[in-house]
């Protein structure tokens, strides 16, 4: 079970210390140019054509709410470890990690990182330099090849409004066994799956998009491995029994702020120690 723990916490810190809008067409369709004016056709957006749709939209805005959620799931048990904060362009976010047994705050303006305990009392930071790996935020950089890019060619479905969800697109690569496009990509971290306390190779992956039908703007990203047991070569040091399997979720939201917040800054110094007044002497007793 420990090494399940230390596998978990690697993939979050590695992700995590690894306004207004400029709003794409609200078409879902393009026009093709015709020769005559009174023929004129239209072809639906392919499933990657909305996604990169989607990349230019979210790169461009200013700020918003995001979760970043890693879940490890096995018949048995499931461990999550969470991330939720608020991102400002071009480079700062700030908000919670949660793991099991622990919980801090944090603060990243660029390759700075700053990390508290969460515990009563004042809190107490220490700063040093964000972890490798990319961030929520990075998938929407235009010279970073990431989650975005793989050329996804499945079908988008149209899932209409239910009231809490707009109308967005749904794709879904179905899943697939084929991991170069992942290989290649900025966000590949085989060391994950590979290294000394990582559980193994996965069999297949499977990736799921929905992005909002007015505005192109990300909703929702899930990113599943499967881990086969014969791929497990220690399966009793994650707390895994002979012959189960191994998923692991990357669950990435985004959502409009719901009110503006505080500009995103370094934590403030601790506060001085104020000394104590000198005690003063009491008088002497006089005799009577």
């Amino acid at each position: 079970m420990m090494k399940i723990l230390g596998f978990i916490f690697l993939v979050a810190l590695t992700a995590a210390c690894g306004g207004s809008a400029v709003d794409a067409p609200p078409s879902d369709v393009v026009s093709t140019a015709s020769s005559t004016p009174d023929s004129t056709t239209t072809r639906t957006l392919t499933a990657q054509e909305i996604i990169d749709k989607s990349k230019t939209v979210m790169y461009q805005l200013r700020e918003y709410w995001y979760m970043d959620e890693t879940i490890i799931k096995t018949p048995n048990f499931e461990l999550k470890f969470t991330e939720i904060g608020n991102f400002q362009s071009p480079d700062k976010v700030a908000g919670s990690l949660k793991a099991p047994g622990q919980s801090l705050s944090f603060i990243a303006i660029g390759k700075t990182c700053y990390l508290a305990e969460d515990k009563p009392g004042e809190q107490e930071w220490s700063e040093h330099e964000c972890e490798e790996g990319p961030r929520a935020y990075e998938q929407f950089f235009s010279t970073n090849n990431s989650l975005l890019d793989l050329g996804i060619t499945a079908t988008p479905e149209l899932i209409e409004s239910d009231g809490d969800r707009p109308t967005a697109y749904f794709i879904d690569n179905g899943g697939s066994t084929d991991f170069s496009n992942l290989e290649g990509n900025d966000v590949w971290w085989a060391d994950l799956f590979l290294g000394d306390d990582a559980p193994g190779m996965p069999e297949r992956f499977r990736i799921q998009y929905w992005i909002n039908a007015e505005n192109f703007r990300l909703q929702t990203l899930v990113l599943s491995f499967y881990i086969a047991p014969e791929a497990i070569e220690d399966p009793e040091s994650f707390g895994l029994e002979e012959g189960d399997p191994l998923e692991v979720i990357w669950v990435l939201e985004f959502r409009p702020l719901s009110e503006k917040v505080p500009e995103i800054k370094p934590p403030a110094p601790p506060a001085a120690a104020t000394a104590s007044p000198a005690a003063t002497a009491s008088p002497a007793a006089t005799a009577s």
